[in-house]
């Protein structure tokens, strides 16, 4: 993350899940039920080593003895992470220690939702929403001024256009639409 941040110009958003199938799990040898507690684990690792001179661990799922880590991304510890996920505590992971989160498949409306409930969770851990984004994907084949506006007044501060099931074929036009929605002057 660190080298493509400094090749991107400091342009790199990680974007972090914890998975949802089981078996991933079983098959690595790691226990499912301690995703969470991992995650929450290796976050603050990851942000002292972006930032710091010397980097250690003792923790219950990450030992680290003190080391240097180079290269350093051009934000450091501020290099933005991203949380996906769903659920209550997927949320609440993202409010807690992401730069954001990332929705899938929503629509304006379950997006407004989503977006209070992760305000009233910022306030809980007494953080603002300065540094917070959020995020959500759209498919290429509905995306419309409108919807843009839509998502945008529903609290979205970024779409993300895709579809694992949209045709390689189908992205030419995709991208043409894209690029006439993006010029509009109503999204200016």
């Amino acid at each position: 993350m660190a080298t493509l941040d400094i090749l991107s110009g400091g342009r790199v958003i990680l974007g972090a899940g914890l998975g949802w199938m089981a078996e991933e799990f079983a098959a690595a040898g790691i226990d499912f039920r301690t995703r969470g507690a991992r995650c929450d684990e290796i976050v603050p690792v990851l942000r002292s080593l972006w930032s710091n001179e010397i980097t250690s661990s003792n923790g219950r799922f990450v030992k680290l003895p003190p080391v240097h880590f180079n290269p350093k991304p051009p934000r450091g510890a501020k290099l933005p992470i991203v949380f996906g996920g769903e659920s209550e505590h997927a949320l609440r992971r993202a409010a807690r220690l992401g730069n954001g989160w990332l929705g899938t498949w929503h629509t304006p409306e379950s997006t407004r939702d989503v977006v209070a409930r992760i305000g009233s969770y910022l306030a809980e851990y007494g953080r603002g929403d300065e540094d917070f984004e959020i995020t959500v994907m759209v498919s290429p084949r509905e995306v419309t001024e409108q919807v843009v506006v839509d998502f945008y007044q529903a609290g979205a501060d970024r779409i993300c256009v895709g579809s694992p099931r949209a045709p390689l074929r189908v992205w030419p036009e995709v991208l043409e639409k894209l690029g006439t929605v993006l010029q509009s002057p109503a999204l200016r």
